[in-house]
């Protein structure tokens, strides 16, 4: 269970990072996803940097925390059925995903 305990990797972040999907919406930030896949390697170190820091402290920034609930309708001809979903920062997801990829491997899931 040391490897949770050891910080995300740039290659990590950086697959994270190529893992958003394109052509969504973006967050609450109002970043696409699609800009920072293009500007990775403009954004790939501070995010890093940002990203380590929280793992450090163990904290993340309120924002990061914040998310905006929605519904969603599954079927647009009939709104009766509205799916709650969750809309948060891209990259807040980007770090969801190095999070979940190193749990995945150290559970074996």
């Amino acid at each position: 269970m040391d490897e949770l305990d050891a910080e995300p990797s740039v290659e990590e972040l950086s697959k994270a990072i190529d893992s958003l999907a394109s052509g969504k919406a973006p967050g609450s930030d109002g970043i696409p996803p699609d800009l920072i896949k293009c500007c990775k390697t403009t954004f790939l170190l501070p995010l890093h940097e940002v990203l380590c820091q929280c793992w450090q402290e163990g904290a993340v920034p309120q924002a990061t925390r914040d998310a905006e609930i929605i519904a969603l309708y599954k079927n647009k001809a009939e709104r009766s059925f509205p799916e709650a979903t969750s809309l948060m920062t891209e990259e807040t997801n980007a770090g969801v995903t190095v999070l979940v990829t190193g749990l995945t491997s150290v559970c074996g899931c």
